[in-house]
């Protein structure tokens, strides 16, 4: 038996669909149309400063020392000052920052959190390199094969599946 929950807003129109086995599917439909120009959006960039716009193209990562060595598996206060102060466009996850999945929820929660206090209020592209086979920075949930394994099957849909098993897990 399949059940569907939706909901709508502005931004866009979300489905999920599951079954009693436990599979699921989400179905995202936009607002605007892909290459129509939003207004809203046109107005926030252009009200940016350059400073603000650079931010925007930066993808973040929460490292706990100078070496880059050991990373954060919280928002600490210095983190969500840098967070709220500059208007990132997103924070990569990797190994270190990903324990569990209550803690992954909470850091990103608090990431996103501390990122809506800054001056646009524009929520983080949240990242994880998440490809499988040695690729995997997600302790937890499946590892899948990798890409060159993959490829020498020569079978595009088990490539396909295994990369949508993956994307629905994150």
């Amino acid at each position: 038996e399949e059940t569907s929950v939706a909901a709508e807003s502005g931004d866009a129109a979300v489905e999920v669909k599951g079954t009693e086995s436990g599979d699921a599917a989400v179905e995202v439909t936009p607002a605007v149309n892909p290459g129509e120009e939003d207004p809203e959006i046109l107005g926030t960039i252009s009200e940016m400063s350059t400073q603000e716009k650079l931010a925007q193209m930066m993808i973040v990562a929460l490292r706990s020392d100078g070496s880059n060595s050991k990373t954060a598996t919280e928002i600490n206060q210095d983190y969500a000052d840098l967070l709220s102060k500059y208007d990132f466009g997103g924070l990569i996850l990797f190994t270190g920052n990903v324990v569990d999945p209550a803690q992954t929820v909470t850091l990103i929660r608090d990431s996103q959190e501390a990122a809506m206090k800054s001056a646009g209020g524009i929520p983080m592209f949240i990242c994880v390199d998440q490809e499988g086979g040695s690729v995997n920075r997600v302790p937890f949930g499946t590892t899948g094969s990798g890409n060159m394994a993959l490829a020498a099957t020569g079978d595009t849909k088990l490539t396909e599946e295994c990369a949508n098993m993956l994307g629905q897990e994150i």
